[in-house]
């Protein structure tokens, strides 16, 4: 057994929760570009209750604050979801976020999964077609169709599958399951390039983002998909909201006090989601949060590099390539003509995005820890900055179809030599 990244600071006070004004408006930005999937982040969007409220029954599996940067490489991996370390019961996710009737259904791997079976159309400006089409197969996928080579096998394999063929496991947030159509995320390119290169060996690339996911998640995807045996496991990691985000599950599983927020703040916090939500979710809210508290920074780069540290460790152990992809934030790269709500957000936030805040300043921590682990990070800022507008759209700071396209461009040739050699 090893320590990973034990924390040096113990936060002593209480958070107050976000007014509901500010997460009903986050919320509702949410609803509006994914139709009614639930979505779970930025942090504002989760209303933790007070822990005094929940009923007798719920019960939350607590972890101390030393014990929960412990990683134990020789424990066997979790058959079932339930021996997982961070597992909570359904009534314990429906407590957190609620008991949602918007097409997410629980998860015991990975806490709320994709009904499954969406088609639905959206009117975009920006896109190529005027719209983007929304679906997911049967199994709550980003994926085409509803044959075996889209869904995940169960039960599990009697025999590995055949060594002609290559998988990969992507995961990632609202940004990879993609504000497009599912034939132009990163991962429906990727698969189209690795096909061109590899052919005529069969390719898969499983799509298993999900809107609101950050390290937690991604960690239970890897758990519940495991049976898929892929031979590269991807993770885009999101800088503007994932990092931060993973903050809150560590408050609930070590129980560890977090810091009160100023009535002056909550309210100006409450007043950038209202004007210019898509930037206070996309970077503004957590930027808010380390302003206030910049002790937070380095609390949140280790909780997910010791996240990531165990998704290695998985990896490592079943032999899976792992790698990870980090987008910037789009309010922390230069536009133009910046969208009106990074402007918006600026103003009334009254923080000056860039090389000195402490989102540039956690991101740079984060990045350094999981070089220190050894974990293979394929980073975008130099590329996304290069081009004269960062690849996200305008109207909600997404990634767009320039963007899916890089991400692919960038993971495509880290695949393939492994891929050809097999």
């Amino acid at each position: 057994m090893r320590a990973l990244l034990s924390p040096h600071m113990e936060v002593r006070t209480q958070r107050w929760i976000l007014s509901c004004v500010s997460a009903l408006l986050a919320c509702a930005l949410g609803v509006w570009v994914f139709g009614r999937i639930q979505t779970r982040k930025p942090p504002s969007t989760i209303t933790f209750r007070e822990r005094n409220e929940a009923p007798a029954t719920v019960e939350f599996p607590v972890i101390s604050q030393a014990d929960f940067f412990l990683l134990d490489e020789s424990t066997p991996l979790a058959a079932r979801a339930e021996d997982r370390r961070f597992y909570m019961s359904r009534e314990a996710v429906e407590h957190l976020w609620g008991n949602s009737d918007r097409g997410v259904v629980y998860d015991p791997w990975t806490y709320s999964w994709d009904a499954g079976g969406r088609d639905e159309r959206y009117p975009w400006p920006e896109h190529p077609q005027g719209r983007w089409h929304l679906t997911t197969n049967r199994a709550g996928l980003r994926e085409l169709g509803d044959s075996a080579a889209n869904s995940p096998p169960s039960p599990p394999p009697s025999s590995p599958p055949s060594p002609e063929s290559l998988r990969v496991l992507a995961t990632g947030d609202s940004h990879a399951f993609g504000v497009c159509d599912t034939d132009e995320t990163f991962a429906a390119e990727l698969e189209r390039m690795l096909s061109g290169v590899l052919a005529p060996r069969g390719v898969q690339v499983l799509n298993a983002s999900q809107p609101g996911f950050d390290a937690f998640n991604y960690l239970g995807v890897l758990q519940r998909f495991l049976d898929f045996q892929p031979q590269t496991f991807v993770a885009l990691c999101f800088g503007g909201n994932d990092l931060l985000s993973a903050l809150d599950l560590y408050y609930r599983f070590t129980q560890a006090s977090v810091p009160v927020e100023p009535e002056h703040d909550h309210r100006r916090r409450a007043e950038v989601a209202g004007r210019a939500p898509s930037a206070f979710g996309q970077c503004y809210d957590g930027a808010t949060n380390l302003l206030l508290n910049p002790e937070e920074g380095e609390l949140a780069a280790r909780i997910n590099a010791r996240l990531y540290a165990e998704m290695k460790s998985i990896c490592d152990r079943r032999g899976i390539r792992f790698l990870v992809v980090y987008l910037p934030s789009p309010c922390d790269l230069r536009w133009r003509d910046p969208p009106a709500e990074i402007e918006i957000g600026r103003r009334l936030s009254g923080i000056p995005l860039g090389a000195g805040s402490g989102l540039r300043a956690t991101e740079a921590r984060f990045l350094e820890l999981m070089s220190a682990l050894s974990i293979e990070v394929i980073d975008m800022r130099s590329s996304f900055a290069a081009l004269d507008d960062p690849p996200y759209w305008r109207r909600d700071l997404h990634l767009n179809l320039v963007g899916h396209r890089m991400v692919a461009e960038a993971l495509a040739p880290r695949i393939a030599p492994q891929g050809s050699a097999r």
